[in-house]
């Protein structure tokens, strides 16, 4: 999200309002987006000034992401010095997929988890109530990226549930 434009620009704009010009008029004379125009003309008009919008607390906000690896997607085959056998170690020692989510916070990575296996729903519910929500407090805001439909909680009548997500961006 970008930062907010200057309160003079907008006070520049509020006296090209009241002069008679229109939103999007005032907004090609300051080299504004005709939206831009349009929105702040209309809370003028509503309530007298447009003024910035909240822009959040950055220290609160953590971005939830995963990655994962496959494992069976190792090369099983090689060159070697002819007359020498090839030898090869495997990551992680097993086949199939391991997945890594973790917490990116302002200051820190926090709540790293591994799980084998893919992220699903019900993995994505356990990382929030069992790792993440114990290491960060209460008035932490989640974001997150991931393609995930929110699942119902196990208990719903706890008045507890933070497996709620905001929008995606």
């Amino acid at each position: 999200m970008s930062a907010p434009l200057p309160d003079a620009l907008r006070a520049w704009f509020q006296r090209l309002i009241e002069e008679g010009l229109s939103g999007r008029a005032a907004a090609l004379r300051l080299k504004l987006s005709p939206a831009t125009g349009a929105r702040w003309g209309l809370a003028i008009r509503r309530t007298g000034k447009a003024i910035a919008a909240p822009q959040g607390r950055p220290d609160r906000v953590v971005f939830i992401d995963e990655t994962s690896v496959k494992t069976n997607l190792t090369r099983q085959r090689g060159w070697s010095q002819r007359g020498k056998r090839l030898v090869m170690d495997a990551p992680f020692g097993s086949w199939g997929t391991q997945t890594l989510i973790a917490g990116l916070s302002a200051d820190a990575l926090i709540a790293p988890w591994v799980i084998k296996g893919a992220m699903d729903g019900e993995a994505f519910v356990a990382y929030v109530e069992q790792v993440l929500v114990p290491s960060s407090s209460w008035t932490t805001l989640l974001r997150t990226r991931m393609p995930l439909r929110p699942k119902p909680c196990a208990k719903p009548d706890a008045g507890s549930c933070s497996c709620r997500r905001t929008a995606q961006t």
